[in-house]
Order: structure tokens, then C-alpha cells, then sequence
């Protein structure tokens, strides 16, 4: 992981902060699945994570011309995921 690194916000297995090499960057860290998820927003010069509850994450970042902006990020549930995979699959064969 990367040198600095700080905390905001702990909702469930879900921790969410902010990690500094050159910029700051938002991250999802996972304690179950101990899988790291970057939260950077395309363009922005930094994006930070500062809080969490249940799957939405809140944060802001800095857009190209330095204004300072909010986010809301939502954590995709597996489930939703499953789901979505097998309603694609049921449409294919109804397709064909």
C-alpha cells in the first residue's frame, strides 16, 4: 500500500480514507475480502473518502480547474451483481 495513509470512516467490514504518494486518493478497504478499491475521480488532482455508512460512500475531490466538488459513491452489492449476470443471461437464450 501506499506511504500515507489515513482513516475517515468505518461502516461494517467497509474502512474508507484517503492514501498519499504524490496526490491523495479515496480507497475502499474490505476486512473480509481484504481487497483494496481506489476511489478516484477521472481528472481530479485529489479525491478523498471521508465517510461511510452501510454501502454509500461520501467524499470530495478537486476537478481540473481547482474547484473543490462532493461525491457520493455507492459500493455494489454481490448480490445486485449476481443478478444482473443472470438476467443477461436469461434474455440471451430468450433471443435466440
Amino acid at each position: 500500500m501506499p506511504q500515507t495513509q489515513s482513516v475517515y470512516g468505518i461502516s461494517g467490514n467497509n474502512i474508507v480514507g484517503c492514501y498519499a504518494n504524490t496526490a491523495c486518493n479515496g480507497y475502499i478497504y474490505n476486512l473480509a475480502t481484504q481487497k483494496w478499491t481506489l476511489l478516484a475521480v477521472p481528472g481530479a488532482s485529489q479525491t478523498t473518502a471521508y465517510g461511510i455508512v452501510g454501502n454509500n460512500v461520501v467524499g470530495n475531490y478537486v476537478d481540473p480547474s481547482g474547484h473543490l466538488n462532493g461525491f457520493i459513491y455507492s459500493i455494489p452489492e454481490p448480490c445486485s451483481l449476481i443478478l444482473l449476470g443472470m438476467g443477461g443471461l436469461i434474455l440471451s437464450r430468450k433471443m435466440n
